[in-house]
């Protein structure tokens, strides 16, 4: 397989004849989204005239025509050949044929979906993972059609990407739509994880209310810290860490020559005799805050960004460098099969 490369063709395609199998490490994909809209608007030929695979490719109008029909024939045979259990495709089988008479352009959507997904697994490490990036009116649907894919076992988290905040007068209609779905998935349970790349430095001039509350002490040089237990959450009064400390006896988290270290060192504290000693925890040498699944720092390009290119659903660089992190390390092999504007393959390159 060539790497560094950019492939002009269907995906499925592409990834059925040209990539070995468990050879990525890391899938993200931004496919069209069940919108109704069409995004061919960009790429032209050099003639100026629009190419007509590009409108094929960028087009998001769902409909069930024949070809769709055939695939959607085939894909329980699909399923099988690529390892799916039979329960699981007689459950698809009978969704996808309700779909029919309720929502044909939704079944034409999640057919087209399925049967890439199907190739995307078998092209994945056993340590690999996959971001699928969608919004709310499909995300439900394709995290069923995930769980077959990738097994229920497999999933790891619904990210949800606040993109932007709607700043409007009062919504007469319902809420605001102002979030993505990012869902992610492993191969295995070998997968990798680095959870640096989710830890979110401290600004220590602009805090949180949460962070100031938890370290509201001071000491004299001015530096924020808080106090934490250092008991053993298990009080065993057998155990070799159960010894006395500023004349308290605890079973305690640490051996007694660590813990005499951090009394020597000021680590240790007593607030009043007879207390129980604890830890002195400084803000400023902690690594950052973890975030969870809601992501809300991360906003989507405006007009003015410097690196906007103009593609309608173009997703900033900070969020694809944020997820390559989290799920490759240096020299990983990042696959993005709905390229769009190339802003993943942008930010896999930035990271090697």
């Amino acid at each position: 397989m060539a790497i560094n490369q950019l492939y002009y063709g269907d995906c499925l395609t592409v990834i059925e004849k040209d990539i070995e199998l468990e050879s990525v490490d890391l899938i993200y994909l931004d496919p069209p989204f069940n919108s109704n809209r069409a995004y061919n608007a960009i790429y032209k030929d050099e003639t100026g005239r629009p190419l007509p695979d590009q409108i094929e490719a960028f087009c998001d109008l769902w409909t069930l025509d024949e070809e769709r029909e055939r695939a959607i024939r085939n894909l329980p045979t699909l399923m099988i050949d690529k390892g799916i259990d039979h329960s699981v495709v007689k459950f698809w089988e009978s969704w996808l044929d309700a779909l029919r008479y309720t929502n044909s352009k939704l079944l034409a959507y999640l057919s087209y979906m399925a049967e890439r997904l199907l190739y995307m697994k078998d092209i994945l490490k056993p340590t690999g993972s996959i971001y699928l990036h969608c919004d709310p009116t499909a995300s439900h649907y394709i995290k069923v059609m995930m769980d077959g894919v990738f097994g229920y076992e497999n999933f790891r988290n619904e990210i949800v990407w606040q993109r932007t905040i709607t700043r409007k007068g009062n919504l007469t209609r319902g809420l605001a739509r102002d979030t993505d779905i990012i869902l992610r998935y492993s191969k295995s349970g070998a997968f990798t994880w680095n959870s640096e790349a989710v830890t979110i430095p401290y600004d220590l001039s602009n805090l949180d209310p949460k962070t100031k509350a938890k370290y509201s002490n001071v000491d004299k040089d001015g530096r924020l810290y808080q106090l934490t237990a250092i008991t053993a959450p298990v009080q065993d009064s057998k155990s070799n860490l159960t010894y006395e400390v500023m004349g308290v006896v605890r079973t305690w988290r640490w051996t007694k020559a660590r813990m005499e270290r951090e009394i020597a060192n000021g680590r240790v504290v007593q607030t009043k005799p007879g207390n129980v000693p604890r830890q002195i925890r400084y803000l400023d040498e902690q690594t950052g805050k973890m975030l969870n699944n809601v992501w809300t720092d991360i906003p989507a390009l405006n007009s003015q960004a410097k690196e906007r290119l103009g593609y309608p659903t173009q997703k900033p660089l900070a969020l694809m460098e944020r997820i390559i992190k989290a799920s490759t390390d240096e020299g990983a092999v990042v696959l993005d099969p709905f390229c769009g504007c190339a802003t993943t393959l942008e930010a896999a390159h930035r990271l090697n």
